[in-house]
């Protein structure tokens, strides 16, 4: 279970540690150790709202409870947007091994009758390579090539929505995926500075976002054996496409 110290929660076992403020959910997931590999500087599935200065600045009470922590905020500003994080210890078995990770759970709500109910989801991460696949049925993986200060940009008509990211001197890779019905633009950008560092954005919500309806958007951030890395890859995938919705309360 997660050891939850007001808003200062950890997740502590054999094969995954890791540790997130829940009043700073923009500092995202890190202080990770996964597969026995540290990996010095990742933050993952950093939760940001659409515009800056804008949400998730006031946090209620946050509880654990099980593989889950929750947190609600208070609506954005701009789009009276309410939200509410689901972060859910996930593992997935492989065919030599596990997936360890977590599972981001969004849910979003409004009491307008039209708003924008997009939230942005950032990875940073220290990296040798990263690979991306828009075609799962073929459980094909490209390599991206990044310039500095260059971003690469694609929306859902061309959605890359599993990627894979090989840490340097670690025996694990990192995978995001990022459910295909809540996928609504993504970039990828290498930072300027040494050591060489990636920085992901994924935007979830591509439809607005009517009064009394909620909408739930789910990222994975699993880490596998680097060995076999995609194959793993593709198996971690097709278990969140075969994945039941969520249920929350």
């Amino acid at each position: 279970m997660w050891d939850l110290d007001e808003y200062v929660v950890r997740w502590d076992s054999k094969d995954l540690v890791v540790a997130l403020d829940t009043k700073n959910p923009t500092g995202g997931v890190n202080s990770i150790s996964a597969l026995g590999s540290h990996l010095i500087g990742a933050c993952i599935l950093q939760l940001h709202p659409p515009q800056e200065n804008d949400g998730f600045a006031v946090v209620h009470e946050p509880y654990a409870r099980g593989k889950d922590v929750v947190a609600s905020y208070a609506a954005t500003a701009s789009d009276a947007v309410r939200s509410q994080a689901y972060w859910r210890y996930q593992q997935f078995r492989l065919e030599h091994g596990l997936a360890v990770g977590i599972e981001l759970i969004v849910s979003v709500q409004t009491n307008l009758l039209d708003s924008d109910p997009s939230v942005l989801v950032v990875t940073t991460i220290r990296c040798d390579e990263v690979w991306g696949c828009s075609d799962m049925d073929r459980s094909q993986f490209e390599p991206l090539s990044l310039v500095a200060q260059r971003p690469l940009d694609w929306t859902a008509e061309v959605a890359r929505t599993v990627h894979l990211f090989r840490p340097p001197d670690v025996d694990v890779s990192y995978v995001e995926i990022v459910h295909e019905q809540d996928f609504r633009a993504a970039q990828m950008e290498l930072s300027a500075n040494t050591p060489r560092t990636i920085r992901c954005k994924t935007t979830l919500f591509n439809e607005r976002l009517e009064k009394g309806v909620i909408r739930r958007g789910r990222v994975w951030g699993m880490f596998v054996p680097r060995c076999n890395d995609f194959r793993s890859a593709v198996a971690c995938a097709q278990q969140v496409a075969a994945a039941r919705p969520p249920l929350t309360t």
